[in-house]
């Protein structure tokens, strides 16, 4: 699968994950493929997805994985990752429930 980074996404990455440069197209795929995606939430984990999904002026997809959100958009159709965010400590024992 074709994915693209943002430098904001890399920064970002490397800062709250801890991950080197090279592992972030990696990670990304995965999130996009293993991940919880916010039309597969439900309860408080799919409003906090939604709340930070249409935060901006324009919407933005989700998908939670290892305990981080991704947040991207598409860009000529491919998409491309804006930033990583930790997922908060309360929906950590939600997302348990779901299998990958």
């Amino acid at each position: 699968m074709e994915v693209t980074i943002s430098r904001h996404a890399t920064k970002r990455i490397k800062s709250r994950m801890d991950i080197p440069k090279k592992a972030t197209l990696r990670q990304f795929s995965r999130a996009l493929d293993r991940g919880i995606k916010q039309s597969d939430a439900k309860g408080n984990l799919r409003k906090y997805l939604a709340s930070i999904a249409l935060k901006e002026e324009r919407p933005h997809s989700v998908v939670v994985y290892n305990s981080y959100v991704f947040i991207y958009g598409y860009s000529e159709g491919i998409p491309m990752l804006i930033t990583v965010i930790p997922l908060p400590s309360n929906l950590q024992r939600e997302v348990k429930y779901y299998k990958n």
